[in-house]
């Protein structure tokens, strides 16, 4: 019976091992075993997303290749270039642009949007990176990249329609009809009529005048005028406010190198004036000029508003240069005149 007293339960069998030990030793290999199988369950899910991901890909390339949701505004385009820009657009959209930085997804977007233009663009004769890198900094503020939400720039750079769609819905809100068309239109042919004169001015000056020319021009009560139309005016004017007022944001040294800059000013409230979505654009666009000038404080001599901008102003200024003009005239007349009289006065023998 002593003998008895050697086997307790719970302290060493009969062989001598501890049976603690060999009970943790099979749960350490049992832990082992499903953390194992959890690996290899999660490889397995990984290879199979994965394969999943690539097949979609290629769906989508298929997709592309076979029926295009972008087509070439230019038929002579060709297809080889066609080709490149959709590998482009490709390059420069999906999941993996949605996971970057903000800035990055700004500039990824400016881009991709540029290239996008260009392949429907009807004066687009070729393939270029240069041209899409050089219109991308255009872009991105002509469409107001820089003000879009956060998620309206994901849904864009998730996949090629999404960027079609983001760059179309941004060119029919911000230049699509504008609130009040016919006083919008009736707005800037006032402001055309007052235009300093492109004379000698430089090219982008005279662009600008042509494309605001040709917004005047639009007839609200045209049964034949289409949103594209509109859209594409509009861009026009735009596009070639902010070219023109490129490096001209400091206080222009003479009056009419000021008075020019300010018609700039004028189209830009009558566009923003008649569409609220240009708001955050035109705004950013007042900061800025403010930030360059140091005329941040509304009370500083050089403070923009836009407020104290368009048709009207342009109209009043013009005929303050009209009166000048007579006054200059009139003085000159009046030295003509004196001089005449000394020479009567005074004949030559």
């Amino acid at each position: 019976m002593k003998e008895d007293q050697n086997f307790i339960n719970g302290s060493i069998n009969d062989d001598g091992y501890d049976e603690t030990s060999i009970y943790e030793e099979l749960e350490k290999e049992k832990e082992e075993k499903q953390k194992q199988e959890e690996q290899e369950r999660e490889a397995y899910e990984k290879e199979r997303k994965a394969g999943e991901d690539k097949e979609d890909e290629l769906k989508r390339v298929n997709a592309l290749e076979e029926e295009p949701v972008i087509e070439a505004g230019n038929p002579n385009l060709p297809e080889k270039d066609v080709s490149n820009y959709l590998i482009y657009i490709q390059a420069h959209t999906g999941q993996q642009m949605v996971e970057k930085t903000v800035r990055e997804k700004i500039e990824t977007a400016s881009k991709a949007a540029a290239a996008y233009m260009l392949l429907r663009a009807s004066n687009t004769k070729s393939y270029s990176v240069s041209d899409i890198h050089t219109n991308a900094t255009r872009v991105k503020q002509t469409l107001d990249l820089a003000n879009m939400h956060e998620t309206d720039l994901d849904d864009m750079l998730r996949s090629p329609e999404g960027l079609v769609k983001g760059v179309n819905g941004q060119l029919r809100s911000l230049y699509g009809y504008p609130e009040d068309f016919s006083a919008y239109v009736d707005k800037m042919k006032t402001l055309v009529s007052s235009l300093m004169t492109s004379d000698n001015r430089s090219a982008e000056y005279k662009n600008m005048v042509n494309a605001l020319k040709e917004v005047s021009e639009l007839d609200p009560n045209s049964a034949m005028l289409t949103q594209d139309e509109i859209i594409s005016k509009n861009y026009k004017a735009m596009e070639s406010v902010e070219k023109y007022m490129k490096g001209k944001k400091r206080v222009r040294k003479t009056d009419v190198g000021k008075e020019h800059f300010d018609n700039a000013l004028d189209a830009l409230s009558i566009m923003s004036e008649h569409n609220v979505m240009l708001g955050d654009k035109a705004q950013s666009i007042v900061d800025r000029i403010n930030e360059v000038r140091g005329s941040e404080a509304p009370e500083h001599e050089n403070h923009v508003s836009l407020s104290n901008y368009g048709a009207e102003r342009a109209v009043r200024a013009k005929e303050t240069r009209i009166e000048k003009a007579k006054e200059k005239k009139l003085e000159i007349t009046m030295d003509k005149s004196k001089i005449k009289q000394k020479e009567m006065n005074h004949p030559m023998i």
